[in-house]
């Protein structure tokens, strides 16, 4: 059976999609964005939205309403009770956008400031993020006009000069703080603090709970969005995918290659954020073609190819054959044991996976099974009785929180990474 939508679910699809676009700016310079419901207001009429954490923070993938003469692209917006209380809206991203000269660029962002100081009445201030908090060099301006603070971001990838993003966050009056890089937006707790977030469900799952959502929308950001959720988690609010994707050097298309991506964190995470990451599993594609083989052999299967490999050897592992190749009584156990020891001092782990094999949960009452590739989530939990673990997908709302079987959960499993205070 499906749940019944939230109440402002309800009011978001009521509202007609055949509405105008409509230039959010008054909105911003009357205050009438913070005090009016996000339904009530002309500008998101005719939006099309996913939650990505339901009732609290909505993403529109491709909005229709304006800015002045800005164009949006996907933004993303936080509420309370129905009212926005933060809204952030990427203007440029080399995953969404088609690549960009630098200089172009700047012109752009040149422009849009000048349209900015005009609308807002208000001129606005150069800014340069702290070397010492921020994860990626960004600069930018922000505003202060009476009923709003306004920050407009960007950055250039200092080896190659090319632009990565630019994207404008709007906040309530006197909430300016709140948008920058600052001690206060990168406090942490002490380790053993983390412990209270976990706790145990009906069915006896003991969870970490909550883990923020971070949406990689369509592209190949599971990776950088990933480990963004894990340093919000952390208490760094105002890292997201699209720094971390610009650190890894993730391709919107083909995604990220851990190895790459942990190696390029390694300095950073104890630097700026007093974190550290350790390497629980790690398992190389030709083993894991190696001991499928020998078990096709064992059971008078014919094995796959060696020299060369498949290109994707996933697409051509039969299912049975591979639980009983990788998910050992001796790998589950060392599995199950690296997850309940982190899981039960409040650290989720980063696990890196091959979909397509098993079918999943899709976030609802359906299953699918994708096309083989790899992917990075979230373990969240686990439930001993059950001999399940509990993990979470960068998709949104609907994904925060699934189960699979340990055993299936063993044989896909290519990498296990815990980060810690």
């Amino acid at each position: 059976m499906k749940k019944a939508l939230p109440l402002l679910t309800l009011l978001l699809h009521l509202i007609p999609n055949a509405a105008p676009a409509h230039d959010l700016a008054p909105a911003i310079k009357d205050g009438t964005l913070w005090t009016t419901p996000i339904h009530h207001q002309p500008a998101f009429a005719n939006e099309r939205f996913t939650w990505v954490e339901e009732n609290t923070q909505l993403r529109i993938p491709t909005p229709r309403f304006t800015l002045c003469t800005l164009t949006p692209g996907e933004t993303l917006i936080e509420l309370n009770q129905g009212k926005i209380t933060r809204l952030r809206t990427t203007l440029y991203n080399r995953a969404d956008n088609a690549p960009i000269p630098r200089k172009t660029f700047l012109q752009d962002l040149a422009r849009h400031r000048a349209t900015l100081d005009t609308t807002l009445s208000t001129p606005s201030t150069e800014y340069k993020s702290p070397a010492a908090k921020s994860l990626v060099k960004t600069q930018g301006y922000t505003w202060t006009p009476p009923h709003a603070a306004l920050l407009l971001e960007y950055s250039i990838n200092p080896a190659t000069q090319t632009p990565e993003f630019a994207r404008l966050s709007i906040a309530p009056p006197g909430h300016l703080p709140t948008l920058l890089t600052t001690k206060e937006t990168t406090r942490r707790k002490r380790p053993a603090e983390y412990k209270t977030n976990v706790r145990t469900t009906p069915d006896g799952t003991t969870l970490i709970t909550p883990i923020p959502m971070e949406d990689q929308g369509q592209k190949g950001y599971c990776a950088a969005a990933t480990l963004a959720r894990i340093l919000r988690y952390y208490g760094n609010t105002n890292t997201d995918q699209h720094q971390l994707a610009q650190i890894a050097g993730t391709d919107p298309q083909t995604g990220t290659n851990p190895q790459i991506m942990f190696e390029a964190i390694a300095k950073i995470l104890p630097a700026k954020f007093n974190l550290k990451n350790t390497l629980l599993e790690n398992t190389p594609q030709r083993k894991i073609l190696q001991d499928y083989n020998q078990t096709a052999r064992r059971h008078k299967k014919t094995p796959l190819p060696t020299t060369p490999p498949p290109p994707n050897p996933w697409a051509h592992y039969d299912p049975d054959l591979l639980l009983k190749a990788r998910a050992t009584p001796e790998a589950t156990t060392r599995l199950l044991r690296h997850i309940t020891t982190h899981i039960d001092k409040g650290t989720p782990l980063i696990w890196s996976v091959i979909l397509g094999i098993y079918p999943e949960h899709d976030g609802g009452e359906n299953q699918r099974t994708p096309k083989p590739s790899g992917h990075m989530r979230i373990i969240t939990g686990y439930n001993r009785a059950k001999k399940e673990i509990t993990y979470t997908d960068s998709w949104g709302a609907g994904h925060e929180q699934k189960t699979i079987p340990l055993p299936h959960a063993t044989a896909i499993t290519t990498q296990l990474n815990a980060i810690t205070p």
